[in-house]
């Protein structure tokens, strides 16, 4: 630098926030049912059949009602990521930890959002998309004249009441109208 300058004033001034690649928002995490463990399987009990009930009269023999349950075990599935990092970077070593904390947490946070939603199995999660029966309008096919998202949205919601669940929320493509 020539002329006046004399050193007093900075020329240049760094933005201490770093400006992140932009990431698909999260939203499988966001709306189930998430734990940790420690072990290499998830145990859980699951009701496969329900005990039935009918009226009866007085002194008559009541309905015979059997419950079933099956233990489900599940493998714990891992997810994981690594980052090269230089003797250079570690001379900063407070930033550089944050910054990789930061930036493995999301990678990982999205790897498993991803597979809760598409995950084919395998070392992978088993995914919804390929858990779930494929939508059929069935009885509700051609009855609603000019039906829209908000009607098939309507029609799904419908079928899975009938099937004795409630549902909570709505996921789909944004490209979908």
């Amino acid at each position: 630098i020539t002329g006046d300058y004399d050193g007093t004033y900075a020329l240049t001034t760094l933005d201490p926030e770093v400006d992140r690649i932009k990431r698909p928002i999260r939203r499988m995490m966001e709306i189930s049912n998430v734990g940790t463990t420690a072990s290499k399987y998830v145990v859980y009990i699951q009701q496969t059949q329900q005990a039935s009930s009918a009226w009866t009269a007085e002194g008559e023999l009541k309905q015979d009602g059997e419950i079933k349950w099956e233990e489900i075990s599940s493998e714990v599935k891992k997810v994981a990521g690594s980052i090269k990092v230089s003797k250079e970077m570690l001379e900063d070593l407070a930033f550089v930890r944050s910054e990789i904390n930061t930036v493995l947490m999301e990678q990982i946070e999205q790897a498993i959002d991803y597979s809760m939603l598409n995950g084919a199995g395998g070392a992978d999660l088993n995914g919804i998309i390929g858990n779930v029966p494929s939508f059929a309008a069935g009885g509700f096919a051609g009855t609603i004249v000019g039906a829209n998202i908000i009607d098939v949205i309507q029609v799904c919601k419908a079928q899975i009441q009938a099937a004795n669940f409630q549902p909570t929320h709505v996921v789909m493509n944004p490209e979908d109208k």
